[in-house]
């Protein structure tokens, strides 16, 4: 009898489930117009799309029971503006849609878009309704230039230069994201058209040369040169962000790359297991000052399982991190007993448990040999939580009290959550060595984290930091007097406005993302903050606003003195009016 892998029970846990759609009997028509932005100029040839929205419910499955993958509906036929602006759909089926514009040289938006990346708003159409009146406003986009040369003011042609955004992650963890890519000519030009308006970091560099197209039987191949981030540095943490107006061309932004000696890194891949080295396994490496995956991340390594042997090449001087991972088997036959039942146990084997190995290291004048990565299963962190003036087991809904880390530094580690006993007692199990951020979710308002420590450290306020030598620990102690915050956002005429996010930010700690809150206003422009730890906050209340872009602190700096300071005391609750921030 032929035994299951882990590949065949991955695809059924995650077996997609369909839903038939009824068609409607009556149809229903959605009209507008589409217009240049701080107009009424029309703009003919936009073309619109008409999404249907599907319902998310069951689309979060809980660790314990199997995945079911969401299945969209179908995009609807767009349509496009008439020489007045002018756009119609015509036999709409009941239901929930977003609608998007888009033309050629403008920005595209979607209806009720506040915010440049924001989301729009999602409208009801009911059987033989007639939508009429919906406008679009489209702001034009701009664009950005400039040259790519060396130190001697020679073009350098075929490097690819990349158009990147700051976003942060709902754990405040900064990343860049690639929104544009282009390569330099024989001028050593670049152009990028067509861009949203915004703040950009642009970087130059070699890049992949099988991206680049067919090659040209007269091109020298280019002398190393590391990648550079505007207005000239290797650091990506120290890149200067370029602001793209509405309609801006933005010219000579100019980079002079230095020619530099590369180096190369080579070592050996090791399992503390078995000894010899993994027939499969993952290695990357990546600077120490990494801002997320497009910073310097690199899985160009070539490995050899025969004798675990690796070697980086054309390595620029600095810091690194080099990370290896063992990848799972997924045709390695299973036995009855080991086979996971869920897709938490599943994931365990896949993911959360495999050996992890990381080195620091510094490239300067040489290459590095002889590196060792030794693969072993990460350690566990014993921990225990207590709760001021009475015992764990009386505060309701306990067992849904999850303690987590969540990565500070260059790796990356996921775990699922774990029961908590009723003593309190929990484990972190298979956590690789690293710097973390603690994360204590917990489901009564009244509680806080009061204080966290590891061997006397305070892991509260600092990065938990774990190391191959076993740990002690881990002391939690919560308490149920946490702060409340009650109030309303007004609008320049002082009425309370509905559907805008207030957001509760620490005066102090700003690295600590626990201490953020957000609470969306209901109808009547009201918002409350519960589990608040006693300290100083602002909150602030924006009309528009990228996800998470109050973790910036470049974009706070702006509005520092447009937030409604409040001080939280043990058991307080203050009612308070926020003045909201005006899209600009």
């Amino acid at each position: 009898m032929t035994r299951p892998t882990l590949g065949l029970l991955l695809l059924l846990l995650q077996a997609p489930s369909f839903v038939v759609q009824q068609p409607q009997d009556q149809r229903a028509s959605i009209e507008g117009v589409v217009l240049r932005i701080g107009t009424d100029e029309p703009i003919a040839g936009a073309k619109l799309k008409l999404m249907s929205v599907a319902s998310a419910s069951d689309a979060a499955p809980s660790p314990s029971q199997p995945m079911a993958v969401a299945i969209l509906n179908p995009m609807l036929p767009s349509t496009q503006t008439d020489r007045n602006g002018r756009f119609v759909f015509k036999d709409v089926d009941a239901g929930s849609y977003r609608i998007s514009a888009a033309r050629n040289g403008y920005a595209k938006l979607e209806y009720g878009q506040r915010a440049i990346r924001g989301a729009g708003t999602v409208i009801s159409v009911v059987k033989g309704q007639a939508i009429k009146d919906i406008v679009f406003r489209l702001t034009p986009a701009g664009s950005v230039s400039g040259n790519v040369r060396d130190v001697s003011a020679e073009p350098l042609t075929g490097f690819q230069v990349l158009l990147l955004r700051s976003a942060y992650n709902p754990t405040g963890r900064r990343s860049f994201q690639a929104v544009g890519s282009a390569r330099t000519d024989d001028h050593g030009a670049y152009r990028f058209y067509w861009v949203t308006p915004g703040r950009y970091y642009l970087s130059a560099g070699r890049g992949l040369r099988e991206n680049s197209g067919f090659a040209n039987p007269n091109e020298v191949d280019a002398k190393p040169y590391p990648t550079t981030y505007y207005p000239g540095t290797p650091d990506p943490a120290e890149a200067q962000a370029v602001e793209i107006l509405p309609g801006e061309e933005r010219n000579a932004i100019e980079f002079v790359l230095p020619q530099q000696q590369m180096y190369r890194i080579r070592g050996k891949v090791v399992d503390s297991t078995t000894g010899k080295p993994p027939s499969n396994t993952e290695i990357r490496m990546t600077p120490r000052r990494s801002i997320g995956p497009l910073s310097g991340t690199t899985n160009n390594v070539n490995y050899n399982p025969v004798n675990g042997t690796f070697e980086f090449r054309g390595v620029a001087p600095g810091s690194y991190q080099i990370f290896a991972t063992t990848q799972p088997e997924l045709d390695a036959a299973i036995g009855p007993n080991a086979a996971p039942r869920t897709v938490a146990e599943l994931l365990d084997v896949l993911i959360f448990s495999r050996p992890t190995a990381q080195a620091a290291v510094e490239v300067s004048a040489s290459d590095v040999e002889n590196l060792i990565l030794t693969l072993s299963p990460g350690i566990s962190i014993p921990g225990r939580l207590r709760v001021d003036g009475q015992e764990l087991a009386a505060i309701g809904g306990f067992e849904n009290i999850h303690i987590m880390l969540e990565s500070a530094g260059a790796g990356e580690h996921m775990q699922l959550p774990r029961p908590m006993a009723p003593d309190g007692t929990f484990s972190l199990d298979n956590v690789p060595a690293g710097e973390y951020r603690l994360r204590v979710n917990y489901p009564q308002p009244t509680i806080y984290v009061r204080a966290a420590f590891l061997n006397s450290v305070d892991v509260l306020h600092q990065p938990l930091v774990v190391s191959n030598t076993p740990p002690g620990t881990l002391e939690i102690t919560l308490s149920s007097k946490a702060g409340q915050v009650d109030g309303n956002v007004l609008n320049e005429q002082s009425q309370p406005i509905a559907g805008i996010q207030a957001v509760l930010i620490p005066d102090r700690f700003r690295d600590r993302f626990g201490g953020y809150k957000t609470a969306v206003t209901d109808p009547k422009g009201h918002f409350v903050f519960r589990s608040i730890a006693p300290g100083e906050y602002k909150i602030f209340a924006w009309e528009a606003i990228e996800d998470f872009a109050y973790f910036d602190p470049d974009f706070l700096r702006s509005y520092e003195d447009r937030g409604k300071l409040v001080s939280i005391s043990e058991s307080s609750r203050q009612t308070v009016d926020v003045n909201i921030i005006t899209a600009r």
